[in-house]
C-alpha cells in the first residue's frame, strides 16, 4: 500500500482547514478512476468539516455510477464564486487542455493537485501535490490517504473504488501493481457485490447501438489496427463503448473511432498493444486539439470551425467523408511510422 507521509497528511489538512469550501475538478469526461479519487478527497474534506463538490466537464459514461454519486458531482459551471474556496485538480493539471475553462474560473489559484502519469510533475506549481509516475491510477494513491487518515468508508464508496481499480487495470491483468492489490485488500471487505454487478452491466444506450451499426459498416482493418467512422453523432460519449466493441472483434488490438457533431470532430482510441501509446498516437494524427489521454486510451476533440455552419445534408455528408479520409490516412501512417 502507498501511504502518504505524516508531513503530507498534515499539510493537506492544514490547507483544507483554511477555507470553508473545496472545489474538486476532474478532466473532461471523467473516468471511474477520476471520480473515485475525487470522492475520496471529498470524503476527507467532509471529515474535516469542509463543504466539497466535485466538478467536471463532458459526460460521465457509466450512468449507474453517475446515479450513485448523485449530487456530489456536477458539471463545471460557467461562473463560480471562488470566495472562501479551495481548488483541487484530480488527474488533470494546471494549463491542461482537458480541464475545461478552469483557467478562466480560478486563474492560478489551484492549491491541490493529485494524480498520476505526467511527465513533468516538478513543473506543476501549487501548494500541495502528490503525483505518482510509478502507478497507473490515482485511486490507489487516494486509498492510502483514506486508510492512513482513518477516514470512515461505507459500502457505496468501497464499491466505487473497487470498480475503478478493476476498470483501470482491465480486471487486474494490465498495468497492475502491488500497490493496487494492497489497496483492493483494504477495501474488498466493504464491497457491495450487487452494486458492483450493476456498475458492470450498465444498460446500453440506443445511440450506442446505432453508432455501433455504422462503425461495423464503415470499419477498415490493416494488420491488427482498426479504423472506423460513425458519422454524425448526437452523443459523443457513445464512442468509448463502440470502441470497446470493436476491440472485441477477432484480430483487433488497436481501434480508433471518429465522429462529428454540429461543432466538433471527435476521436476515441484504445489499444491492447503494449507497443502503442495512444496519447502519442492522437497527437500525431490531429494538431491544435483538446486531448484527454493516457497510454492505452484517449479522446481528441477538434473544432470544425466555419465548417460547423454547414446545414445542407449533402454537403455535411461530404464533410464527414473528408474527415474520415483524412483521419484514416493519418492514423495508419502514424501506426506504420518508425
Amino acid at each position: 500500500m502507498y501511504y502518504p507521509s505524516l508531513w503530507k497528511r498534515f499539510k493537506l489538512k492544514k490547507i483544507l482547514g483554511r477555507k470553508k469550501r473545496l472545489a474538486i475538478i476532474t478532466g473532461r469526461d471523467p473516468s471511474p478512476d477520476d471520480l473515485a479519487s475525487a470522492l475520496i478527497l471529498k470524503r476527507i474534506a467532509d471529515h474535516h468539516n469542509v463543504d466539497a463538490k466535485i466538478l467536471y466537464t463532458g459526460n460521465i459514461h457509466n450512468r449507474t455510477l453517475a446515479n450513485i454519486i448523485g449530487d456530489d458531482a456536477e458539471r463545471l459551471p460557467e461562473t463560480f464564486d471562488s470566495k472562501n474556496a479551495i481548488f483541487a485538480l484530480i488527474n488533470t493539471f494546471p494549463g491542461s487542455s482537458n480541464n475545461g475553462h478552469i483557467k478562466e474560473l480560478v486563474g492560478d489559484s489551484v492549491s491541490i493537485v493529485l494524480g498520476h502519469s505526467t511527465s513533468s510533475p516538478n513543473n506543476i506549481k501549487c501548494e500541495f501535490k502528490d503525483i505518482r509516475q510509478d502507478l497507473n491510477n490515482t485511486t490507489s494513491i487516494m486509498i492510502g490517504y483514506l486508510e492512513s487518515m482513518n477516514i470512515p468508508i461505507d459500502r457505496n464508496l468501497a464499491t466505487i473504488l473497487f470498480y475503478a481499480l478493476r476498470e483501470k487495470t482491465n480486471m487486474f491483468v494490465e498495468n497492475v501493481t502491488k500497490t493496487d492489490f494492497k489497496a483492493c485488500s483494504f477495501i474488498q471487505k466493504y464491497v457491495d457485490t450487487d452494486l458492483l454487478t450493476r456498475f458492470e452491466k450498465t444498460p446500453v444506450k440506443s445511440e450506442t447501438l446505432t453508432d455501433l451499426v455504422h462503425a461495423i459498416e464503415n470499419r477498415v482493418l490493416q494488420d491488427t489496427h482498426l479504423f472506423t467512422c460513425v458519422g454524425h453523432v448526437k452523443d459523443p460519449s457513445t464512442l468509448r463503448n463502440v470502441c470497446r466493441y470493436m476491440l472485441d472483434l477477432e484480430g483487433v488490438t488497436t481501434a480508433l473511432i471518429t465522429a462529428v457533431n454540429n461543432t466538433e470532430v471527435y476521436l476515441y482510441a484504445e489499444s491492447r498493444d503494449p507497443g502503442i501509446n495512444i496519447k502519442n498516437l492522437l497527437s500525431r494524427i490531429i494538431k491544435d486539439c483538446e486531448i484527454t489521454a493516457e497510454s492505452k486510451h484517449g479522446t481528441a476533440i477538434a473544432s470544425l470551425g466555419i465548417f460547423g455552419a454547414i446545414d445542407d445534408e449533402e454537403r455535411r455528408k461530404m464533410l464527414i467523408r473528408s474527415v474520415e479520409e483524412i483521419i484514416s490516412e493519418r492514423y495508419f501512417a502514424a501506426l506504420s511510422a518508425p
